[in-house]
């Protein structure tokens, strides 16, 4: 009789503790995160509720439990009775649970503000730690008609202006690039070269170039203008504006060789805070020794000099 008793105390609180346990069979145990596409959206004004991406089933793990007693001599599960001791087996597996969503505060299409939908799984249990969904909706200060995201406002149409950073076509006011430290950008509306005593009507003929006299492209360079006198949108007065560089992508070696012959043009670039469509340009006239006795010399003041000490001629 002590005996009985004894195990009659020790097993209670065992069986207690399985029944606290155990979850309750066909509880949610947990909920499969959303796509980000659909937890995070940003909406328009006038974005009506049932245009809104809010699933009508999301996936949960959900909890089954099923109860059974180790039989005393065949070691197999069968119905419970009170004397035996119970044996729970505890499975989860995915399933599609019907929800609806609840906003906080109250949607509003008409409103932009962020309202937080959490889901509703109705009849279904959530065991500890079970967390609801939830959908972020964002609503800006855009309007909204038949799906298609409009402005507020009808659009300026593309003006297409010079300089323009954003793409051909697109709307609202042309966006140039800022200029340097913020300096106001002058309009050049024309200009001469000041320094062109190499230059016969804006081009720099080169004869005599041979493969033994090369003219490398910081050479043609040095022979270029270094200065405009520009004429500037707003000024009476001309104004000098300094030529920071030229560029020539064509005008490169091949084979360890510079240019012998062709016509190149160099681009001249000046200050950021001037604007000049189309930049200075000059046209380079490689001649050959080669073709010398065909061509012409082309130079200006004392070419005929220069040209007769490149090629070797004798001058009296």
């Amino acid at each position: 009789m002590f005996l009985s008793a004894a195990l009659a105390v020790t097993q209670l609180p065992a069986v207690a503790m399985a029944e606290n346990a155990a979850p309750e069979d066909g509880s949610i145990a947990s909920f499969k995160a959303l796509d980000s596409r659909v937890a995070a959206q940003t909406v328009a004004v006038g974005t009506a509720y049932d245009q809104l991406n809010l699933p009508d089933k999301v996936t949960a793990a959900v909890y089954h439990v099923s109860e059974g007693v180790e039989g005393k001599d065949s070691g197999q599960l069968s119905p419970a009775s009170p004397s035996d001791a119970a044996s729970v087996t505890i499975t989860t597996s995915d399933e599609k649970i019907p929800v609806t969503w609840d906003s906080d505060p109250a949607y509003d299409g008409d409103v932009a503000n962020s309202y937080v939908f959490t889901a509703d799984v109705g009849s279904y249990a959530l065991s500890s730690g079970a967390k609801l969904p939830q959908i972020t909706v964002t609503v800006t200060g855009e309007n909204m008609e038949n799906g298609a995201k409009k402005p507020l406002r009808e659009p300026l149409s593309c003006a297409k202006t010079e300089g323009c950073t954003l793409a051909d076509g697109h709307e609202g006011e042309c966006v140039p690039a800022p200029p340097t430290n913020d300096a106001l950008v002058k309009t050049v509306t024309g200009w001469t070269f000041v320094d062109d005593e190499n230059l016969n009507e804006g081009e720099l003929a080169l004869p005599g170039v041979s493969a033994e006299q090369q003219l490398d492209f910081d050479t043609v360079v040095s022979m270029l203008p270094t200065r405009i006198s520009a004429e500037v949108e707003g000024e009476a007065d001309k104004v000098p504006v300094d030529i920071i560089g030229w560029s020539c992508p064509q005008y490169k070696q091949d084979g360890g060789s510079w240019p012998l012959t062709g016509e190149y043009t160099f681009t001249a670039a000046i200050p950021s805070n001037y604007s000049c469509e189309p930049p200075p340009t000059v046209q380079v006239i490689m001649e050959s020794v080669s073709l010398l006795a065909n061509s012409p010399v082309r130079w200006n003041g004392d070419s005929d000099r220069i040209a007769s000490d490149l090629t070797g001629g004798g001058g009296g």
